[in-house]
């Protein structure tokens, strides 16, 4: 090996001349092909003499504004200041453009003021992609605010205005100008799901969503429901998981083939657990270390509820 060779990693990294060495490797010599992202955010109003002091090479950065920037948007678009810190724009838009392209579709489970869907409708417009949104909130009523309804009043207002365009006043030189801002192109719609009393939930869910939700009880990573097996279940080494949504014909072939390969302690969910105990009892299964719960009380009970409360 020569010389330079074994002192190549000291000088990886270190600055030499106008640059730093860096490794270079092939995609086929990579585990993973994704890069993860890492950005370093720089604030819009930041000089060039300070921006020149800041090491930032091979980092990617974005220009973005202050809190202040989102708060005078927001009340330009819907007319006032109802809703604190909102995000600037130019920080989100910045986000959408580095980690998203094309037919992407953008989840925003905390949509606020609505500004991930705007950051989303703006950058489509300039790379003409196609990138989708889905924005959930809560009202964020409260008992002294009880008709407030951040998603009505604040959020699909702002996206209205950034799709159809809005005029705001501006003050220029001892006088107020009207500004108008062109629309941008998409649309949304706005749509509340309906509140269903907790006590009434588990009656009301279908067989898939019940396994879905015994499954996340039981901390297990989500398996599809198999709606051509006559039960649902999971097996593991520290125990296994089963969903009988009914007894219909077979059952208990499958569960004579099935229940070897089960590991204990076993816990049995069904509708109907006196009809389940004898189908197993009537085949000499060994009940040992099985655990029988109802549905729905088991469900209901999981969320501090008595069935019927």
């Amino acid at each position: 090996m020569a010389f330079w060779d074994s002192q190549l990693e000291w000088w990886v990294g270190k600055p030499i001349g106008y640059g730093k060495p860096r490794y270079k490797r092939h995609l086929k010599e990579l585990k993973r092909s994704e890069k993860p992202l890492s950005t370093w955010f720089v604030p819009a109003a930041t000089k060039k003499a300070e921006l020149e002091e800041l090491d930032v090479e091979g980092i990617e950065t974005l220009s973005v504004g202050y809190t202040s920037e989102g708060t005078t948007l927001l009340k330009q678009m819907v007319g006032n200041k109802d809703f604190p810190y909102p995000k600037p724009l130019s920080l989100v838009q910045g986000l959408v453009k580095q980690a998203t392209s094309g037919d992407d579709i953008v989840l925003d489970f905390f949509a606020g003021s609505g500004t991930t869907a705007h950051a989303v409708l703006a950058q489509n417009a300039l790379d003409d992609a196609n990138r989708s949104f889905i924005l959930v909130s809560s009202t964020e009523a409260t008992q002294e605010e009880p008709a407030k309804n951040i998603c009505r009043d604040i959020t699909q207002k702002r996206l209205r205005a950034a799709i159809e365009g809005y005029s705001f006043t501006q003050k220029k030189k001892d006088k107020n100008e009207q500004k108008q801002v062109a629309g941008l192109e998409g649309n949304f719609l706005y749509a509340r799901t309906r509140r269903i009393p907790t006590e009434k939930a588990a009656r009301r869910l279908n067989h898939p969503q019940i396994w879905l939700a015994l499954q996340l009880m039981g901390g297990i990573g989500a398996r599809p429901f198999d709606g051509q097996s006559p039960c649902q279940w999971v097996a593991r080494e520290e125990g296994s998981l089963l969903y009988l949504p009914d007894l219909g014909e077979g059952s208990g072939e499958f569960l004579q083939s099935l229940w070897p390969r089960l590991p204990h302690p076993l816990a049995i969910y069904a509708w109907n657990l006196e009809a389940v105990r004898a189908l197993l009892l009537a085949r000499d299964f060994d009940l040992s270390g099985v655990g029988f719960h109802p549905i729905p009380q088991a469900i209901l009970e999981r969320f501090g509820l008595r069935n019927g409360a």
